[in-house]
């Protein structure tokens, strides 16, 4: 944290000392066309129209150049940030599945004394059986693990203890893009990205359709959309349309609907 604050205070630095100092070239070199071409127009040597004119121009030029500017500085302040999530992201121990594909579910879902996590365990001997085109409600008080089962089943942890198998394999020995295509989960606070709708909505298949993604919505009731100032092309978050968490969800299910999986958690 201190390494973090550290580095931003070098970037406000940076950023200080940087756009003063170019600010103050601009000046500089602002002065110096205006004396030499002023001094070509009292010669005869450059009509004031002409130089007007090219006056005009830099002044344009200078704004783009501005506007660079700011973009460089942003991502420069964006560093340390960066920085700080690869430390995070290099400190947490993956999880890693196996190297078996999930070719779908054929029979069921078992669990066997499932304990998560080890060391203080939420989920203590869990034991169910689900077979295929099930579909089951976990019931249960907040904060009693509900939303922990279904990561677990999901893939999204996988250092439990026990058994949980898909059929007769572990779940931890598939290979976890193979299996993630299969089985999808939908969190209560569903991530919905800083773009359009239609983009958000690809991200589960880059290929689909105009009206893939119309059934997608119609299929989610997320008719909504349809109603947003551009469609499909709404953009949402920030700077665009805030939505719901409710409607968060229903973007969410909508990207169910495209990838079409073998098994969903909600």
């Amino acid at each position: 944290m201190v390494a973090l604050f550290g580095a931003e205070f070098k970037q406000a630095l940076y950023s200080a000392g940087y756009l003063s100092a170019v600010e103050l070239l601009g000046y500089l070199f602002a002065a110096a066309v205006f004396l030499y071409g002023g001094y070509r127009v009292v010669e005869g040597e450059l009509t004031a129209g002409t130089f007007i004119s090219f006056i005009g121009t830099l002044f344009l030029l200078y704004n783009s150049l501005q506007a660079l500017q700011r973009n460089a500085l942003n991502y420069k302040a964006l560093e340390p940030v960066i920085t700080r999530i690869r430390e995070v992201l290099e400190f947490i121990p993956p999880e890693r599945g196996g190297d078996k594909p999930f070719g779908g579910l054929e029979e069921k879902i078992t669990a066997l004394n499932v304990v998560y996590p080890k060391d203080k365990p939420i989920l203590r001997s869990v034991n169910f059986e689900i077979p295929k085109g099930s579909k089951v409600f976990v019931k249960g008080a907040s904060g009693g693990g509900k939303s922990t089962l279904l990561k677990v089943l999901s893939s999204l942890y996988l250092s439990y203890g026990g058994s949980l198998k898909y059929d007769k394999t572990e779940l931890r020995d598939f290979l976890l893009t193979s299996f993630r295509r299969k089985v999808f989960y939908i969190s209560q606070r569903s991530a919905i990205f800083n773009d359009t709708v239609r983009n958000n909505l690809l991200l589960a298949k880059p290929n689909a359709t105009e009206g893939e993604l119309r059934r997608a919505l119609e299929l989610a009731e997320a008719s909504f959309v349809f109603d947003l100032p551009e469609g499909l092309d709404t953009k949402l978050g920030g700077g665009g349309v805030e939505l719901s968490g409710g409607q968060r969800q229903r973007i969410a299910l909508a990207r169910l609907f495209l990838t079409r999986p073998e098994v969903v958690f909600l």
